[in-house]
Protein backbone atom coordinates (compact mmCIF):
# COMPACT_ATOMS: atom_id res chain seq x y z
CA UNK A 1 0.00 0.00 0.00
CA UNK A 2 1.39 3.36 -1.04
CA UNK A 3 1.95 5.42 2.11
CA UNK A 4 1.21 8.77 0.44
CA UNK A 5 -2.07 7.44 -0.91
CA UNK A 6 -3.04 6.18 2.54
CA UNK A 7 -2.28 9.59 4.02
CA UNK A 8 -4.39 11.32 1.36
CA UNK A 9 -7.33 9.05 2.10
CA UNK A 10 -7.07 9.93 5.78
CA UNK A 11 -7.03 13.65 4.96
CA UNK A 12 -10.12 13.26 2.79
CA UNK A 13 -11.83 11.31 5.56
CA UNK A 14 -11.02 13.99 8.14
CA UNK A 15 -12.34 16.67 5.80
CA UNK A 16 -15.57 14.73 5.31
CA UNK A 17 -15.94 14.28 9.07
CA UNK A 18 -15.39 18.01 9.56
CA UNK A 19 -18.09 18.67 6.98
CA UNK A 20 -20.47 16.26 8.67
CA UNK A 21 -19.91 18.03 11.99
CA UNK A 22 -21.23 21.26 10.44
CA UNK A 23 -24.59 19.59 9.76
CA UNK A 24 -27.27 21.01 12.05
CA UNK A 25 -29.18 17.72 11.95
CA UNK A 26 -27.47 15.19 14.21
CA UNK A 27 -29.65 12.35 12.85
CA UNK A 28 -28.15 13.02 9.42
CA UNK A 29 -24.67 13.21 10.94
CA UNK A 30 -25.12 9.78 12.51
CA UNK A 31 -26.23 8.28 9.18
CA UNK A 32 -23.30 9.81 7.30
CA UNK A 33 -20.81 8.72 9.96
CA UNK A 34 -22.07 5.15 9.76
CA UNK A 35 -21.63 5.26 5.98
CA UNK A 36 -18.03 6.38 6.48
CA UNK A 37 -17.29 3.49 8.81
CA UNK A 38 -18.63 0.94 6.32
Amino acid sequence: MDHKKKQEQRMVRLRIIALIDTYPDWEQRKILRNKLKA
